[in-house]
């Protein structure tokens, strides 16, 4: 598995304190290059303007949401194989079922713990090992 500490992670939040509380999540974690941006819009471009690594989204975003974002990532094969994580407080059955239903296996409920965002970044880089390998 790749180290943390080598991890590119692209942040996707509206909001500047949630980005911030993942960015130091992050850090506590020993990822230190994150890039953050606010929309989905600005995450789809930025995708396409640079391989990250994984990529952590809140679902409740301006312009594109992240299940939106999701499928606009995984339906392109230059991006399919980048890790894609779901930060969220829609925790309903719909909501898991609309997740599901997309393909998107890896998400984490607000509040998170570190332990929680730790634990899904292993489960995505191991299951995307091939893809990782690649480079």
């Amino acid at each position: 598995m790749r180290s943390f500490s080598e991890l590119e992670v692209l942040i996707v939040e509206s909001d500047k304190a949630g980005r911030q509380l993942l960015r130091n999540s992050l850090a506590e974690l020993g990822i230190m290059h994150a890039t953050e941006v606010e929309d989905g819009e600005a995450a789809l471009q930025a995708v396409r303007d640079y391989r990250y690594h994984v990529i952590i989204s809140e679902w409740a975003l301006p312009k594109m949401d992240g299940l939106e974002l999701f499928k606009a990532i995984h339906t392109h094969r230059a991006t399919a194989g980048i890790p894609f994580i779901m930060v969220t407080n829609r925790i309903d059955r719909p909501s898991i079922e609309a997740v599901k239903n997309a393909g998107l296996k890896l998400f984490v409920a607000k509040p998170y713990t570190l332990g929680a965002l730790k634990g899904r970044l292993e489960q995505a880089l191991d299951m995307h090992r091939p893809a990782q390998a690649a480079h």
